[in-house]
């Protein structure tokens, strides 16, 4: 494995007092001896802003980036004999989390692992379940086994692992059953121990019902082929992001207490529409709050937080990340063209940016620092007590925002459909005409006019 350091920023022009670390003109090495463009963002910023990550998403990931802001003139870059490499999270003192693969032969498939490494020490592998798929992991290049999400203090890691089910008889001679599941790693001493294994929540699975604003259990009925990780709680009590429905769709969800919690639900059963778009949990913030996004059939993107207090919340941006303030980050006015990731006062984003060359279109990694004032975030948004109506025309409406009750009535005053907190209206069978929404908050009732 080398590590390379390269001085091939871009110093942007500031702005909106942030300084812009641009690496579009960076290069890599592969295997086959060809210099390839960084073609993937970073992904990841550690909380106190001081480290980025990130990996190539090329060549089944070859080369994977690291940045240190107290060295801002230099990114990391590490190649292995492997096609596979990836960086995914960082934490506070610069503790890298992701997967590796090491082959003695490069011509040679061996086992995708999760683990960790520093700057300076090469990979350690996380433990794993003696049922660790050694089939999916070796033979599969897309396999998610990669370790996802690392506390801040470095105290817990999360990811995913497949693992296997059995055996079946199929046309296509025996084949192996799997599933990929999340897996929870703790610190212990100097090392890190198994502390989850997540690979039976299906059995507990409940599903939000946004009529009531409250659970119900959906038991074995949940289907249950993978879950893929997002973040993690500091307490490393609870894992974010998305579990498959039987639709193929993809639910927002989360694992606590032993079960899986799907805040939307894609479809099931025979009888439920289906959804083949879906969405994921992306972040959580440090009182636990989770963010994320859900696309609904007809192509619709609604963003929503799901509080402490148990209430879905629509919100009126995409959640990259969110501060210690409760501000959530979207795409900002810094110079980062896609925000994926932001530090806990704000005050370096991290993400990526469309690169044009004659070889191609490639999405470079770019940083932007706080360089001055204050860290305030353009286009960024409090989830406060304020409401606004989110209308698309001819289908739903959502109210952004929390409040207690929402109230739809006809042009003649007639109530034709009501709701709490989470509630989404479906118009698309109600007549044309102009139509008011009042909307109960705990600083009294506000009215709007939608136009179907």
């Amino acid at each position: 494995m080398a590590v390379a350091l390269c001085a091939a920023f871009t110093p942007a022009a500031a702005q909106d007092d942030y300084g812009i670390f641009d690496y579009s003109d960076q290069m890599w090495v592969a295997e086959d001896g060809e210099s390839y463009f960084l073609n993937g963002p970073f992904i990841k910023v550690s909380s106190n802003g001081r480290y980025a990550v990130g990996y190539d998403f090329q060549n089944y990931s070859g080369c994977a980036f690291f940045f240190d802001a107290q060295d801002n003139e230099e990114l990391y870059l590490m190649t292995d004999a492997s096609n596979r490499i990836y960086l995914n999270d960082v934490s506070n003192n610069g503790l890298m989390v992701g997967g590796f693969e090491k082959r003695e032969d490069p011509d040679t498939k061996s086992l995708m692992k999760p683990g960790y490494r520093t700057l300076t020490e090469d990979w350690k592998a996380l433990p794993l379940p003696e049922n660790y798929s050694t089939y999916y992991n070796t033979d599969d290049p897309y396999a998610l086994a990669a370790a996802v999400a690392v506390t801040p203090d470095g105290e817990y890691i999360a990811g995913q692992i497949c693992l296997t089910r059995g055996f079946k008889n199929t046309f296509l001679g025996i084949l192996e059953s799997s599933v990929t599941a999340p897996c929870v790693w703790k610190k212990s001493g100097e090392e890190y121990v198994i502390d989850k294994v997540y690979d039976d929540v299906y059995k507990n699975s409940m599903v939000f019902d946004e009529t009531t604003g409250t659970w119900k259990e959906v038991a074995d009925s949940v289907a249950f082929q993978y879950f893929v990780v997002y973040d993690i709680t500091a307490d490393g009590k609870t894992v974010v992001g998305m579990n498959t429905a039987g639709s193929g769709g993809q639910n927002p969800a989360f694992i606590r207490d032993g079960k899986l919690w799907q805040l939307f639900n894609c479809g099931e059963l025979e009888d439920e529409e289906k959804n083949f778009n879906g969405g994921i949990v992306k972040c959580v913030d440090t009182q636990g709050n989770m963010y994320g996004y859900y696309q609904l059939a007809d192509g619709s993107v609604k963003y929503f937080k799901y509080s402490t207090d148990d209430k879905l919340v629509y919100i009126d941006i995409l959640p990259a990340a969110v501060t210690d303030d409760g501000t959530v980050v979207g795409n900002s006015g810094s110079g980062v063209q896609t925000v994926l990731d932001a530090s806990a006062d704000g005050s370096v984003l991290a993400g990526g940016s469309m690169h044009v060359t004659d070889a191609g279109v490639y999405y470079t990694p770019c940083l932007a620092m706080k360089t001055g004032g204050s860290t305030g975030i353009s286009l960024s948004e409090r989830v406060d007590s304020s409401v606004k109506v989110d209308y698309r025309k001819g289908g739903y409406l959502f109210v952004n925002g929390e409040y207690s009750s929402a109230y739809i009535y006809d042009a003649a005053g007639k109530r034709v459909a009501q709701g709490g907190q989470g509630k989404s209206f479906n118009l698309a069978g109600m007549p044309s005409g102009v139509y008011v929404v009042k909307v109960d908050t705990a600083h009294g009732t506000q009215s709007f006019k939608v136009a179907r």
